[in-house]
């Protein structure tokens, strides 16, 4: 008796050839990218119907690392195809975990991405923010690095932002942890940053 079923994403664990090379050689493909997608995509579908048989109207999504490229060439997640066709899922999450500055993912960017992935689907965008990098220093954001560190109110900025897409359907917050147990040297930012998005969560 729950709402939904809701997986992270974890996919293929690796891109070596070895890992699936037995089962590759042996399946009528000639492509192994197609390979390992269409395997994901089986899965992700088999636990949609799962869900819908056991209980129709419970949700299924899935929580899929926020760079598109990354997810289908490293993870091998067609995330564009689960977005546009159905059978596949009720919502995406997208871990979003970039900041507005991220030289190479930047949040505004990834956010229209996906919102026009989801065009015309009624399928809901909840974007998944990254509130463990408040006040910390964001390693791979290139110029971004600073950013978490520098801007006050970056989640708020999130939410506002998440909230123009025409898909938009909530915002997750990751973690619980990071907000109600933050480390004492970040306690500080963290409590400005909650008290500048709280107003938008209870409107």
């Amino acid at each position: 008796d729950v709402d939904g079923i809701h997986i992270d994403d974890y996919f293929y664990p690796t891109t070596d050839s070895s890992f699936d090379s037995i089962a590759f050689n042996k399946s009528s493909y000639n492509d192994l990218s197609q390979f390992r997608l269409d395997n994901c995509s089986r899965m992700v579908a088999g636990m949609y119907n799962a869900v819908k048989t056991h209980n129709p109207t419970a949700l299924f999504g899935v929580s899929a690392q926020g760079n598109v490229n990354n997810n289908e060439t490293q993870l091998f997640a067609d995330v564009v195809r689960w977005s546009k066709e159905d059978g596949f899922v009720d919502y995406m999450a997208p871990q979003i975990y970039y900041g507005f500055e991220n030289s190479g993912q930047p949040f505004s960017d990834v956010v229209e991405q996906w919102d026009e992935m989801l065009k015309g689907t009624g399928r809901p965008l909840i974007p998944g923010l990254a509130v463990y990098k408040i006040g910390n220093e964001d390693t791979w954001a290139g110029s971004g690095s600073q950013e978490w560190i520098i801007d006050k109110k970056i989640i708020k900025r999130q939410i506002e932002k998440s909230r123009t897409a025409a898909n938009y359907g909530g915002v997750i917050l990751y973690s619980y942890q990071f907000i109600f147990e933050p480390e004492s040297s970040l306690e500080h930012a963290v409590n400005d940053e909650i008290a500048a998005f709280k107003p938008l969560l209870i409107q």
